[in-house]
This record gives C-alpha cells, sequence and structure tokens, in this order.
C-alpha cells in the first residue's frame, strides 16, 4: 500500500510541475466582446491563431494550461486575437517584449492585456501614415524567421506623375 501512495505522489508531482495555467485577467475595453484569444510561442512555432491554443472563456477572463516537456524549460509567448495584425502592445500602442515563463511548481499566472496593434498608438483614429504610404502585403512570409508580417512602402510625392527612376 505504501509503496502505491508513493507512486500516486510522485505521479501527482509530476503532473504539477510541468504545467501553468495562463488566466487573462483584463483586456482594453475595445476588445471585441466575440473575441478569441490565443497564445503562440516558441512552443508552436509563433503560430498566432493556431485553435489548440486558442484560450477559454472562463466568465470575464480567458484561461489556458500548457504543459511542459521537463521541469525548468522555458517558453516565450505573445498573446493574439488570431494574427500578427491583432498581437498585443503595451498601453501606448509599442511592441512589448516576449513574454517567459519558467516551468517549475504548476503555476497560474495572471496576465493584463493593456493594448492591441490593430488599435494602434492614436487611440484607434485610424492609420497616421501619409497617403504615399501603400501595403504591399498583410501576410508576407519570411521563411528565415518563420514568421508573417505586413509590408508598407513608402512611395515619394509625385511618384504615379513622375518620369523618374527610383
Amino acid at each position: 500500500m505504501k509503496r502505491y501512495l508513493t507512486l500516486l505522489l510522485l505521479l501527482i508531482s509530476s503532473l504539477t510541475y510541468g504545467q501553468v495555467t495562463f488566466l487573462v485577467d483584463s483586456l482594453p475595453d475595445y476588445t471585441p466582446l466575440d473575441a478569441n484569444i490565443y497564445i503562440a510561442g516558441d512552443f508552436n512555432g509563433w503560430q498566432p491563431g493556431e485553435s489548440q491554443y486558442q484560450l477559454i472563456k472562463d466568465g470575464n477572463s480567458f484561461k489556458i494550461t500548457l504543459t511542459a516537456q521537463s521541469e525548468g524549460s522555458k517558453i516565450q509567448f505573445k498573446f493574439t486575437r488570431g494574427s500578427w495584425e491583432t498581437v498585443e502592445k503595451d498601453s501606448s500602442g509599442e511592441e512589448i517584449d516576449n513574454r517567459i515563463f519558467t516551468f517549475g511548481n504548476g503555476d497560474t499566472v495572471h496576465v493584463n492585456i493593456a493594448n492591441w496593434a490593430d488599435h494602434g498608438p492614436g487611440g484607434g483614429q485610424g492609420s497616421t501614415a501619409a497617403a504615399n504610404v501603400h501595403i504591399v502585403d498583410n501576410n508576407f512570409y519570411m521563411p528565415q524567421l518563420n514568421r508573417h508580417r505586413r509590408i508598407w512602402i513608402y512611395l515619394p510625392p509625385g511618384y504615379d506623375s513622375t518620369s523618374m527612376n527610383y
């Protein structure tokens, strides 16, 4: 009996050290009520909208539990609403560093998301880009970085009406 109890305790401890629950406690007020929230990181190839990494709505919060490969392993991650165009940002709309978590004793991590990339620093007033700035591609794939990015191009004033070569 003692042997089975020891095995059970070892099993329980291995289950708790190897997992983490992320609990998103607050989102920007303008987040759509029907928004889906995802976690993306080095554990899933930084894919921003993978269904298996969609957080579950739990009252006014969103949560997800991830499992580690081994105790002490680290992950880097960010939260999105399904694409890199809707990745989390800081309160002024600026890029934030990747979040980092080290697996240890079955933690719960509380998260507050201040802003989304598609809201922008101007309080959601739209783009401040000049009329001669254009989006070439919204989802340009960079295989070396295994990421997608929006590509913008600046065309000099009068580009459409000049015979100059650039």
